[in-house]
Parts: C-alpha cells; structure tokens; sequence
C-alpha cells in the first residue's frame, strides 16, 4: 500500500507541476521495481520457510506448492493495480482489482480444503467411523470452551463423552449441572482399559504433551496442529495418580 500510495502520488504532483514525463517515468520504474520486490520477494524464498514464519502448524499440508504461483499472482495484480492508478485509469483499475480477487480464490479455496484437519472436525470423525465400532466410546477433553465438542458431535452422530479439566470452575449457569455434563475421569480410566476407546483433545500444543492427558501405551491416529486422536494399544494400562 505505501508503494500504491507513492506511484499515486507522484502521478498527482507530475500533473500539477507539469513535471517533465522523462523524469516521471524514471519515478515510476523505480517505485515499480520496488512495489515488485516488496511483493514478489516471498516467491523468490523457499516456501517452507515462509508458512512457518506466518504459522507453524500450515507446514505440511500441501501449502508449499500453492505460495509461488499465489505470491506471483498477487504482484502482478498490484503492479498493474499501480500502474493504471498513477495513469488516473480509475475504472479500469477497479476492473483489474476484481480481476485479481478472481484469480486468487482458487489457491483460497485449495488451502482450505488441504488445511481442513485444523478448522474442522470432520477428518476426526471420518477416521474414527473408519477404525471404530458402532459401540465405541469417544472422550473428548474439554477446554475452557468445552461447545468446541459441538462440531465434532454433528460430524460423528454419536455421543461423546465430555471431560472437564482439572481445575475447572463452572460458569454460574452450570452449577449443579456438570455432573451431567462430564464424564467422570475415573470412569475416562477404566474405559481406556479397552480397544474400544478414542480420546480426543484440541489444546495439546506440543508433540509429546499428550502424555500429560493418558497413559502409554497408547496410538497418535491423527494429529492436526493442537489436535490430536488417540486410541490405546493393548490392555493392562496404569493411570498417573
């Protein structure tokens, strides 16, 4: 936007000061070369790097072969945004400004479905409809907003069992209520005895932290970001007091 707002302006001033055209042009290669390397650099680094520096949990989704051909989209549709601009061709600088929008929602779209696993809850439930029996229990670990269950609910079509982290306070509409809500912890412990078992949580911000929520051994099913499924591995599991 400074870069726009720069060939703007110099286009302004070359027509109230009769600037010669010569030194204009000049002006408007080099804030043209700069709007380029302001816009265009990210193509030109490895894209890894770029997705982890706005956010680590997109590494890995496919993101990195959509982020040189979207950057390079983008600059073009700036540059020429700048250029009818500074030339005072409103109308059709809208027209190109749409233009662009246009031909980024494809790699828009792309993204989401590739990133889907960390806004959704559907992949979750589609992986244990595939692995689990009809009779199998799911515990869902409930953050301080225990309704994030809610998607994964309307996705699976089953009950799932809510528990409450340690520690939790009950807002004031729930008092006299959770005991129905949540599934006690003791009972979460003697159904992880079974295979029919997943246990889900969407605050585990490392890998390995999940530790701190069961007891080994147990199967990572899928991971997405802070989500992660687990399922246990065999009998004879021992809970941490």
């Amino acid at each position: 936007m400074e870069t726009l707002c720069r060939l703007w302006l110099t286009r302004c001033v070359a027509w109230e000061t009769a600037t010669p055209w010569a030194e204009v042009l000049a002006e408007f290669r080099q804030l043209q070369a700069d709007l380029i390397a302001r816009v265009g650099s990210p193509v030109l680094r490895d894209p890894a790097t770029l997705l982890i520096a706005l956010d680590p949990t997109l590494v890995g989704y496919g993101l990195e072969t959509l982020v040189r051909p979207a950057t390079l989209t983008l600059a073009v549709g700036l540059l020429g945004l700048a250029l009818l601009l500074a030339g005072q061709y409103n109308r059709t600088a809208l027209g190109v400004g749409v233009s662009t929008a246009v031909a980024l929602l494809p790699f828009v779209q792309i993204a989401h479905e590739r990133t889907e696993p960390l806004f959704s809850w559907r992949p979750f439930a589609r992986l244990i409809r595939e692995a689990a029996p009809d009779e199998s229990r799911v515990f869902f670990r409930a953050e301080d907003e225990y309704q994030l269950c809610g998607g994964l609910n309307y996705y699976l079509e089953q009950r799932i069992d809510l528990l409450a982290p340690p520690s939790w306070v009950p807002p004031t509409f729930l008092v006299g209520r959770t005991d129905r809500l949540f599934t006690p912890r003791g009972e979460f412990e003697r159904e992880w005895h079974h295979d029919a078992v997943f246990f889900i949580s969407d605050g585990v911000d490392r890998p390995g932290d999940e530790t701190q929520l069961v007891s080994a051994p147990y199967i990572i099913v899928a991971r997405a970001g802070e989500r992660v499924l687990l399922r246990p591995s065999g009998p004879g599991y021992s809970f941490p007091p």
